[in-house]
């Protein structure tokens, strides 16, 4: 079954079953919306990533990205296989949103993008290297 995500204007993630419709679209309170297809996992996981990133540059509610980014299992171990796949296309938003998401998690953004983009082609980044940042 289809669904999808919106972010409210007050920063929530909202999810709703089926396909958003024009009163969605022209809503004055949606800001943004991600939908997703039915059980097409890969799909799926990297609409998960995008929303997630995306919706926390556009002032999503931390502590809901957050819950969103456990329930899909979007982690510092998942991290790499988003970059890789997906790191040449990223917006300007997306890289904001990924350097809030990665310090969400206690780690430097840019130490950690760096560490993920000069692993060599074909191999996967030891994310076990990265400290984590002390407040």
């Amino acid at each position: 079954m289809n669904s999808y995500y919106y972010l409210h204007k007050n920063g929530d993630l909202i999810h709703k079953y089926g396909e958003p419709g024009d009163e969605v679209y022209d809503s004055d309170f949606v800001k943004y919306v991600w939908c997703f297809v039915g059980e097409d996992r890969d799909t799926n996981r990297t609409v998960a990533w995008r929303m997630i990133i995306e919706s926390l540059a556009m002032g999503a509610i931390t502590e809901r990205v957050l819950e969103l980014a456990t329930k899909w299992n979007c982690d510092m171990k998942d991290l790499p296989q988003f970059m890789i796949r997906n790191f040449d296309s990223v917006t300007d938003v997306q890289r904001a949103g990924l350097s809030l998401f990665i310090t969400l998690l206690g780690y430097d953004p840019e130490k950690t993008i760096t560490h993920i983009c000069n692993t060599p082609p074909g191999k996967i980044p030891d994310m076990t290297k990265l400290v984590k940042v002390v407040h």
